[in-house]
């Protein structure tokens, strides 16, 4: 892998009721997005959920994703004191093969796509996803 993204969430308030992309509590992620993610990681474990809107007396399907957890970071990333990561830099010789992961090292939940998959990503009109680049050793 020669370039990781890292998927964060980036929506307005007129996007909260179809965002593909929820962070937390749990990281929850639409059927199309989930779809994508399926060609490109097979063995990642997926479980839905429908979600209701009581405003507008909706359903939405999601599925909870739970990617490999990979212990990933460099010795290169930084640290603040609390244990958040400041500097994101993953060592691309753990992550061989993994197109989509979980960083094992970080406090909150953080998923990593390759290269392929974040420009799969920026190729659809995908709600509340945001690609942030990291540094890769």
């Amino acid at each position: 892998m020669n370039h990781c993204t890292l998927l964060g969430t980036k929506f307005t308030n007129a996007d909260l009721r179809r965002t593909d992309f929820i962070a937390r509590p749990l990281l929850l992620i639409s059927d199309p997005l989930k779809e994508l993610f399926e060609k490109y990681q097979a063995d990642i474990f997926f479980k839905p959920v429908v979600l209701f809107d009581p405003q507008w007396e909706d359903q939405v399907l999601y599925w909870i994703m739970i990617p490999e957890s990979i212990g990933c970071l460099s010795r290169a990333s930084q640290f603040n004191r609390d244990g958040t990561v400041e500097k994101i830099v993953i060592d691309s010789q753990r992550t061989a093969g993994a197109n989509i992961f979980k960083i094992a090292e970080t406090v909150e939940p953080t998923i990593v796509v390759n290269l392929a998959v974040a420009e799969s990503i920026l190729r659809r009109e995908f709600i509340g996803v945001d690609l942030k680049k990291v540094e890769v050793d």
